[in-house]
């Protein structure tokens, strides 16, 4: 077992400002540790190291060992600081193949941490697409919302993955859950010029006159930015959920 050294910094997902969460290996997002691709600072004393040995190889990013002591019979719910369990851990890093022994071990996708993340929205967060397919298939709550109010397909929206977003649409999440400043995923993927998603989220029913607290819709974030194409779409398809206040 290897022991790191004393409060050695480890990233575990905290309350993230996103501007592009989906990057490739190696480049880490902003506010990240490089090494690991998730947030900063959490920090664990030698006890913990020496307590948690399927944590440490997780995140050390050491796969062949942690699977190796999944199937030792290592505690795979065991929740460390802040409620983080392995399955979190291994969900946020992209680990597909620990994240697939976890499961398979009985790993609780229900758990959250302590702002309420799942290891859903972990994995959403940081665009792990195959880990997400995993997720999904594994009955991983798609609505939970975490103490920001963001829900996992907010949080994929927040990663610019198209990818991830299509897997939460077809899996059945909802697209007009509101966050606690009252933004809906399309809020967001208007806001941030992903005009892709916008439109994945509009053919999923995706309410565009919904109102956030400061009374904007995405038609008014589409103004906003001067996107003609997208704001075109989003009347149209308001225009088209007049009669029956649903989408067609």
């Amino acid at each position: 077992m290897r022991v790191f050294g004393v409060c050695a910094v480890i990233g575990v997902l905290g309350l993230i400002a996103v501007k592009s969460v989906a990057q490739t290996a190696g480049n880490a997002p902003e506010g990240m540790d490089a090494r690991m691709g998730l947030p900063l600072p959490i920090k664990w004393s030698t006890r913990d190291q020496i307590t948690a040995p399927l944590m440490s190889a997780i995140v050390d990013g050491d796969t062949i060992l942690a699977v190796k002591l999944i199937s030792e019979g290592a505690d795979v719910n065991q929740a460390m600081r802040g409620n983080y369990t392995p399955l979190m851990a291994a969900s946020a890093m992209g680990q597909t193949s620990v994240v697939h022994r976890l499961l398979f071990k009985g790993a609780d996708v229900t758990i959250t941490n302590h702002q309420g993340k799942t290891a859903l929205m972990l994995a959403s967060v940081n665009g792990r697409v195959g880990v997400i397919e995993q997720l999904i298939k594994s009955k991983s709550p798609l609505d939970i919302r975490d103490s920001a109010g963001r829900t996992a397909i907010i949080y994929a929206v927040m990663s610019r993955n198209l990818q991830a977003v299509a897997l939460l649409t077809d899996a059945g999440a909802d697209v007009n859950l509101q966050d606690t400043e009252g933004k809906t995923p399309l809020m967001w993927a208007v806001s941030s010029g992903l005009d892709q998603i916008a439109l994945l989220l509009l053919s999923n029913r995706a309410d565009p006159r919904i109102r956030n607290k400061r009374g904007r819709t995405a038609l008014s974030y589409a103004d906003v930015a001067g996107n003609v194409g997208l704001r075109d779409e989003i009347r149209n398809m308001e225009k088209a959920m007049e009669p029956t206040g649903r989408a067609p």
